[in-house]
């Protein structure tokens, strides 16, 4: 028991070098796999969670970028039963995520860039618009 312990305290210290030397080489904006990497391992090693043998499933949850938005650092345990379940193909779903694209196109490429053009008249050349800046920060906004 005693040997196993030692075997996975050198097997974190590795990983953790490994994982933390490459904030040396790469640049900084690499971190945020280095600490989902480093919270996976120390999660192995306190036996919150088991490790992970298939390797293509360890690089999904490790790449899954979305999940940032927890923090620094998602467990393993909270998102791998939601990455590795069974998914099926749902036709109204995708038509509902390909509205949301058009919705979010529509939005950028007719609101936010027409609105730009007035914020540019407005801001741009204030003394002659001077009554109009309330518009010219709500257009502001809407950009």
């Amino acid at each position: 028991m005693n040997q196993d312990k030692k075997k996975a305290k050198r097997y974190l210290i590795i990983g953790l070098i490994l994982n933390f030397g490459m904030q040396i080489l790469l640049p900084l904006g690499i971190s945020f796999y280095t600490f989902q990497t480093s919270g996976y391992l120390l999660d192995i090693y306190w036996k919150r969670d088991h490790a992970e043998k298939n390797i293509f499933r360890y690089a999904l949850f490790v790449s899954y970028f979305p999940q940032i938005l927890q923090g620094p650092m998602g467990r393993h345990s909270r998102l791998a039963e939601q990455l590795y379940e069974g998914h099926s193909f749902d036709l109204q779903r995708i038509c509902r995520g390909i509205q949301r694209i058009f919705w979010g196109f529509f939005k950028k490429m007719i609101l936010a860039d027409w609105s730009a053009v007035f914020v540019d008249a407005i801001f741009g050349n204030p003394d002659q618009y001077n009554g109009l800046a309330i518009f010219g920060v709500l257009f502001y906004s809407m950009r």
